[in-house]
């Protein structure tokens, strides 16, 4: 896993991963110090029961629609080309970015649906709201997935329009 990370980190897709973790960490840096940290217990947990089964519901299907993006990608576009990246260990770096995408949105899912049980129990309802350290970190993935999975359509609508124009020129 170490070789690929470190393969996926020196290769073209690595810039999603740096614009789409950063940036927003540096924000919610700057927003923790001065807005999440003063906002009540009762806004977060009014959040929460207004908006974590439309998170669930959203990360779930991105989850979703990210695994037959991937599927569809690699039948489509790729599909004379998968033998030889195979051949080259270049299938793994390929795979990678959506693998990301998918642990992103899970994480999300996995956060909203630990919101739903804030009104069953008080552990749980102290551990969302202790100093909006949770919320902080909700709202994070929530962006960080959001930023990476546009990053990404972007990039596949360029591989594919690169992938047709190749395949129009070379006929």
């Amino acid at each position: 896993m170490k070789k690929l990370i470190n393969k996926f980190l020196y290769s073209k897709y690595s810039e999603l991963v740096s614009l789409s973790f950063t940036i927003p960490a540096v924000l919610f840096i700057i927003l923790y110090k001065y807005f999440f940290n003063t906002i009540e217990k009762n806004m977060i947990l009014s959040f929460y029961d207004e908006y974590s089964t439309t998170f669930i519901g959203a990360s779930a299907s991105i989850f979703g629609i990210s695994l037959a993006a991937l599927s569809v990608f690699i039948s489509v576009i790729y599909k004379p080309a998968i033998p030889k990246m195979i051949e080259n260990n270049l299938l793994e770096v390929f795979l990678f970015p959506f693998l990301i995408n998918i642990i992103l949105w899970a994480i999300v899912s996995f956060l909203s649906i630990f919101t739903l049980f804030v009104n069953f129990s008080p552990i749980i309802a102290c551990i969302t709201t202790y100093k909006s350290i949770y919320f902080t970190f909700f709202i994070y993935f929530i962006c960080v997935s959001f930023i990476y999975t546009i990053s990404l359509a972007i990039h596949v609508i360029k591989t594919t329009i690169i992938s047709f124009s190749g395949k129009s020129a070379s006929k």
